[in-house]
């Protein structure tokens, strides 16, 4: 068995190469298209973890419940703000 180091540098080696591959994209340039292609809307329920931050009712940013009191999301999606629980909608309404 090769020492455990070894194995742990050829998966960050390829792991490298395939991000590379993936992130191709120019610095500064965005995507041609702001869809998923081939995105299918879930049903609701189906990803329990998952929400939508929104503001007036329009979508901002998702996130995922990461305890009953806590949600993770991405910074640039927040700002210095504060965001209050103001509804809970369970269903796609």
């Amino acid at each position: 068995m090769p020492p455990r180091h070894a194995v742990n540098s050829s998966v960050m080696t390829s792991l490298a190469v395939r991000l590379t591959a993936v992130c191709s994209t120019d610095c500064g340039s965005g995507l041609n298209s702001s869809r998923a292609l081939g995105a299918q809307q879930a049903a609701p329920g189906s990803w329990p973890w998952q929400v939508s931050l929104q503001v007036d009712g329009s979508h901002r940013c998702g996130g995922a419940i990461i305890s009953p009191y806590w949600i993770v999301t991405a910074a640039h999606c927040v700002g210095l703000q504060s965001w209050k629980l103001g509804r809970v909608c369970r269903d796609s309404r």
